[in-house]
């Protein structure tokens, strides 16, 4: 098995990948204003959405008698100012278009308000509250320890997205903190958000937008690096992703294909074969397997590393089907079986993700 890590350069690519801004629908709301979502307490919030241009939309909070007014713009994107109460819920929202059809309406159920805090940041941020169970504890005790049953507490994981332009939305949903809601939400967002709500006593909203590893030239503007000449570069291939994605593309598939390509040359594992039984590995060094290179001789290392492992199978599993689970591997990876390739994830951003290969 090898795992290695592609330049920089390569990640690239899935700048392409990113979409452009949804079809408009005659009434559109983002997805972090939905269902079971929390409002700041006593604050003028923004609600927005898209409609078509020029449309009239009445926002109508059910804590209060007045509804509020606003007006898609020329590209259908509306916006108002609701004034919230003090905390407490649960509490409805209706947005319609004044005089539309029975379907431009989106009523949202079960609205709390309280405090909404966004939880940013990279893997200490992201890291789950599964992730940063100790291995000696079950996941069963772990979850019943940190007693996540909290009905006032909302979460909203923001999905990954690569983008070469700020999105109108993204992708992820309002849903109430459980065990089993929780399990992959921030472990940090989700400790603080606890103590918030037994503190605080009001109804906490969690938003988690949080990527481990990104730079924090990912999260800047780019009108904030334009003019520093460090990021000239970066910033012309953002461009050339935002408006010329066809020409990334090609430009990626052939450093990709150039890097496969060299391979042999580069690597004796790949030039020797090294995925094949009869390989003489007396002279490897030992590792126990699975952990973390941290503190150990590869520690720092990046690029291509082989491991070997021989096992003794039973002789009635001869012509069965197998499995072969190796867990994560960060980031990627090859897989054989006897010589034979039996999977692979050799495309980033799989670092969290289980291998399991069928024999």
């Amino acid at each position: 098995m090898r795992s290695r890590t592609l330049r920089a350069s390569c990640a690239l690519a899935a700048l392409a990948l990113a979409s452009a801004a949804p079809a408009r629908a005659d009434l559109r709301l983002p997805s972090v204003l939905g269902d079971h979502m929390v409002l700041q307490r006593e604050t003028d919030a923004a609600l927005w959405g898209w409609a078509d241009p020029g449309e009239a939309i009445e926002v109508r909070p059910s804590w209060s008698e007045t509804s509020v007014r606003a007006r898609a713009g020329v590209d259908g994107r509306w916006r108002a100012s609701v004034r919230t109460p003090g905390a407490g819920g649960p509490h409805t929202i209706a947005v319609r278009v004044i005089g539309g059809a029975g379907g431009d309406e989106i009523v949202l159920e079960d609205v709390l308000v309280g405090e909404v805090w966004v939880c940013s940041g990279q893997s200490n941020m992201e890291w789950s509250i599964d992730a940063s169970r100790p291995g000696s504890v079950a996941v069963d005790e772990y979850l019943r320890v940190i007693r996540a049953e909290l009905p006032e507490v909302r979460l909203f994981d923001v999905a990954r997205a690569f983008a070469p332009a700020p999105l109108d939305d993204c992708e992820g949903a309002w849903r109430a903190c459980t065990t089993e809601n929780v399990r992959k939400f921030s472990a940090v967002a989700f400790w603080f958000g606890k103590r918030v709500h037994a503190e605080v006593g009001v109804p906490v909203g969690l938003i988690g937008s949080n990527w481990g590893g990104t730079l924090a030239e990912a999260w800047t503007s780019e009108e904030t690096l334009d003019g520093i000449s460090d990021f000239e570069e970066g910033l012309a291939t953002v461009r050339t992703a935002r408006d010329r994605p066809e020409v990334l593309e090609a430009s990626h598939r052939r450093e990709l294909e150039g890097w496969w390509s060299a391979l042999g040359q580069r690597d004796p594992g790949s030039a020797d074969g090294w995925q094949f039984p009869d390989v003489d590995d007396a002279d490897w060094d030992a590792m126990d397997l699975p952990r973390e290179w941290q503190g150990t001789e590869l520690e720092g290392f990046d690029g291509v590393a082989w491991f070997r492992r021989a096992v003794e199978l039973p002789a009635e599993w001869v012509g069965a089907e197998l499995t072969l689970d190796l867990g994560p591997i960060d980031d990627m990876d090859t897989c054989w079986f006897n010589g034979e390739r039996v999977g692979g994830m050799e495309t980033a951003g799989h670092w969290q993700t289980p291998r399991s290969y069928t024999v």
